[in-house]
């Protein structure tokens, strides 16, 4: 007679559908932004963003690391990503490693950076690990040659014989002081004897 009402009430255990966080292009967040659900940014995050969903603006900018399962990048992002789906529609621009279960990249898409795949992304390190590199070896010094100073060089003898002063002869005379006289050499006499033989001729 009576019907009975069908219940309208939800359990715990069904998730309500909820609309998506909004970060307008006026808002500007300087730290991490983690969500429940699905999140769309359209300003600036200093810092890294988790969510289930994430959608990037044209115009928003994420400089942190992003982590969500499913993820669309039409703005700016430098940091590491990591998401099971992950799509880079045209005109926007990555700087960073992606680790992903999916990837879809348009193109005009710009990208810098490593990319994985991983069945479990949400587990993954945050960065690739970096190829080991053996340090080179530092070329050994040549020895420096000491330099000689002024007064060193002007102590060294010089190469070219030396000059010996002539030889004296001293004398001593009457009064008992001592001369010293040159050994010049004596001029030719032949002026002289022609002078005496003339005059005994005379």
């Amino acid at each position: 007679m009576f019907s009975k009402k069908k219940s309208t009430e939800t359990t715990g255990d069904v998730k309500r559908h909820a609309m998506p966080s909004l970060v307008t292009a006026d808002v500007t967040i300087m730290g991490n932004v983690s969500a429940e659900g699905e999140i769309q940014i359209d300003g600036v995050v200093e810092g890294s963003v988790t969510a289930e969903k994430l959608v990037v603006g044209a115009n928003a900018t994420i400089r942190g690391e992003v982590i969500a399962k499913d993820i669309t990048i039409k703005g700016l992002v430098d940091g590491p990503i990591r998401g099971i789906q992950v799509k880079l529609d045209s005109g926007c621009k990555v700087t960073g490693d992606i680790i992903h279960s999916a990837l879809a990249v348009e193109n005009g898409a710009e990208f810098e950076g490593t990319i994985r795949r991983s069945d479990d992304p949400m587990d993954a390190p945050k960065r690739l690990p970096a190829p080991a590199t053996v340090p080179a070896k530092p070329a050994a010094k040549k020895p420096a040659k000491p330099r000689a100073s002024k007064a060193a060089k002007a102590a060294t003898p010089s190469s070219r014989p030396a000059v010996q002063p002539p030889v004296s002869s001293a004398a001593t005379n009457s009064s008992g002081e001592a001369t010293a006289s040159s050994q010049p050499s004596s001029p030719p006499e032949t002026g002289i004897q022609e002078d005496s033989t003339q005059k005994a001729a005379e």
